[in-house]
């Protein structure tokens, strides 16, 4: 086997984010690494956010692909079919429980 080991799992793009006090602070990666801060506060974490968006923008990775949704019932079950007797009935569950 011819594996080597990772330094990391993290994408080149990735960045380190961590709270000090009331600071949210990130390490962008590089020679020397360079450190920002913001304000923990809601346009703080925007402002990393959108730094970390940016970031993928421009190290695309073609391996990167968004999953098919995941069935949500057994393959070869049929999908229960429902009548008005099973909507009243339920209904009634409904108004018995002061839901409805």
């Amino acid at each position: 086997m011819n594996a080597t080991r990772a330094s990391s799992a993290a994408p080149p793009h990735a960045i380190k984010i961590w709270a000090e006090g009331l600071l949210l602070c990130a390490e962008i990666p590089g020679d020397p690494p360079y450190v920002i801060t913001e304000a923990m506060t809601e346009g703080g974490l925007w402002k990393l956010l959108n730094l970390l968006r940016e970031r993928a923008m421009e190290h695309p990775v073609a391996s990167r692909q968004v999953p098919e949704r995941m069935m949500t019932r057994k393959p070869g079950k049929e999908p229960v079919q429902v009548n008005q007797a099973m909507r009243d009935s339920a209904r009634e569950v409904l108004k018995k429980l002061g839901m409805i």
